[in-house]
């Protein structure tokens, strides 16, 4: 088995076994996008889009994404509230008749693209800034998918079509614990697998946000949280806990 796929199915497990009476709250990145190794960004609300890695033409400098997430309206919660969690993600699929996607989230002629999700000790507002100069947004490139861990997975052909979810670590989800009610999260990930030796190794193609086909499909934080959460929107454990994706 793949490293990645044993880490992603240890953290599924892991979540999945512990404290079955929890609720789920989802929660929309208000700002997804990515920055690129010649000093190049895209973080506006009408650009979003978080395809990483290469291609010709779209994707010609390594291109690594980033989510950042509001925690400010949901209520603090004790240390240890939040006992798992995911990033839920969507791999579009080309496949006139099934999806109405414009085209393949996966396109790379190897068998699979290692993805790694992390902190960055940049801050969201620092990420989602406009005016960026070109240093700036190189340090924040250099930054996205090397910091701690958040989560991981490797993805391939077959997830095309799928919304994947990446089990986030232990520290991740301690973090996000102590910012709920107070802060934003932001983190990045860049594919590890990248060896350029064909033109093509992208992940996330054709993910902008304003297209219809994107619609429902938002990046989101899918958080495990005991006590229940109150008023806040909730969805039952087993939505998401019998597997680590779903078909759209």
């Amino acid at each position: 088995m793949h490293p990645l796929r044993t880490y992603l199915l240890l953290g599924a497990l892991a979540t999945a076994s512990t404290h079955a009476s929890a609720d789920l709250i989802a929660i929309d990145t208000y700002l997804t996008g990515g920055y690129s190794s010649d000093g190049s960004y895209g973080n506006s609300i009408p650009g979003q889009n978080y395809r990483v890695g290469h291609s010709p033409v779209t994707t010609v400098a390594e291109r690594r994404n980033f989510f950042l997430f509001d925690l400010t309206p949901f209520a603090p919660k004790p240390p240890g509230s939040v006992i798992g969690g995911f990033l839920k993600v969507y791999v579009p699929k080309f496949a006139p008749g099934i999806t109405i996607d414009p085209g393949d989230g996966y396109i790379s002629e190897d068998p699979f693209e290692d993805y790694v999700l992390t902190s960055t000790p940049f801050t969201a507002d620092e990420i989602a800034d406009p005016t960026n100069t070109v240093a700036e947004a190189l340090a924040i490139y250099a930054s996205l998918g090397t910091g701690s861990m958040v989560g991981a997975h490797s993805f391939h052909p077959g997830d095309k079509g799928m919304e994947i979810m990446i089990p986030l670590s232990p520290p991740a989800l301690a973090a996000i614990n102590s910012l709920l009610g107070t802060g934003k999260v932001a983190m990045g990930g860049r594919l590890t697998s990248l060896d350029f030796l064909h033109p093509d190794e992208l992940v996330f193609g054709f993910t902008d946000l304003i297209a219809p086909h994107m619609e429902h499909k938002t990046p989101s934080l899918v958080l495990d949280i005991v006590p229940a959460p109150g008023p806040f929107v909730v969805f039952g454990f087993a939505a998401i806990g019998a597997g680590r994706r779903r078909r759209t």
